[in-house]
């Protein structure tokens, strides 16, 4: 296996941790709440956390809200758009297949899809320039 598989590997279970911890913490928070005050308490919830390193290579920034849309602000402090240390389109397309397959089958996001909150992650580098975005709703029936 070469380095760039492994690094997305890494970065996949990595993301599904993330990815888990974050929803928990949403979907607990959403209960009891109406409308988009669910969405600003799960981000202002995330927020009191942040940044925690999530993993060696990701950082977790903070969260904000936009209508329906809950965003997720992360960081890829050891890498670089400029000398090229990884390949961003790799790990979007990675990424957004595991996020959109935890989405639509986890429990825990029920209330989420329920409510139809758009999931948007956004990636800068180390040195602060967007590497990569990427949204996802929930699968239609």
């Amino acid at each position: 296996m070469n380095e760039s598989t492994n690094r997305n590997i890494k970065m996949g279970v990595l993301f599904a941790v993330v990815f888990c911890a974050a929803f928990f913490v949403t979907s607990h928070l959403m209960k009891g709440c109406k409308g988009n005050a669910k969405l600003e308490a799960a981000a202002e919830q995330i927020n009191q956390n942040t940044p925690p390193m999530i993993d060696p290579e990701t950082r977790l920034d903070s969260a904000s809200v936009s209508g329906d849309t809950l965003r997720y602000h992360f960081s890829l402090p050891h890498e670089s758009l400029v000398r090229k240390s990884f390949d961003p389109e790799s790990a979007k397309a990675f990424l957004i297949d595991q996020a959109q397959k935890n989405y639509d089958s986890q429990p825990q996001m029920e209330n989420l899809r329920a409510d139809n909150v758009v999931l948007h992650y956004i990636y800068r580098d180390g040195e602060a320039q967007q590497a990569f975005d990427f949204t996802i709703k929930p699968k239609q029936k």
